[in-house]
């Protein structure tokens, strides 16, 4: 059995839907984002959702019959709550119209992901999610990786801007 698996996050102006192949022309032609839409989901098996990361990958664990050893993972460079900007309603309205096509894809995906999580189980994810835990911190402590803050990192492992 083929799987193929990608990963989403809206980006840009249709971002998602440009990197996919969909034309600039085609952007604003629903029936075109809906057949592009469609083929994703005929060719995706899974589509992991950023900001559930760690229920995306117990999914792609499972669905591969990996061990949590093949999906141990650190969050790096991630950006600080205090250091996020909010939107505004009238801002985050005015995107939602601007990338119109990129939220019409990531909304079935998450729908998509939902109904993958909930079948997953809930009693079977938490609990696998628990095991992740403990294991992507079993592996920090090996690898010695220690979280620290950005204004204290020197050389060439400072991140540069904020």
């Amino acid at each position: 059995m083929k799987y193929e698996f990608s990963f989403y996050r809206n980006l840009g102006r249709n971002q998602m839907l440009w990197d996919s192949g969909l034309t600039a022309g085609a952007m604003d032609n629903m029936t075109a984002v809906d057949n592009k839409i469609a083929e994703m989901d005929n060719t995706f098996s899974l589509v992991m959702i950023a900001e559930r990361w760690d229920e995306s990958v117990i999914l792609l664990k499972n669905l591969l019959c990996w061990d949590f050893r093949d999906v141990v993972n650190f969050k790096l460079n991630a950006r600080k709550e205090n250091k996020k900007i909010p939107l505004s309603a009238e801002a985050r309205a005015a995107l939602k119209e601007y990338l119109a096509a990129d939220y019409k894809l990531y909304d079935h995906f998450k729908k998509k992901f939902e109904v993958q999580v909930s079948s997953f189980g809930a009693r079977g994810m938490e609990q696998e999610l628990e095991i992740l835990g403990l294991e992507n911190a079993k592996m920090k402590q090996r690898c010695g990786i220690n979280k620290v803050d950005n204004d204290k990192v020197t050389g060439d492992n400072k991140l540069w801007g904020q």
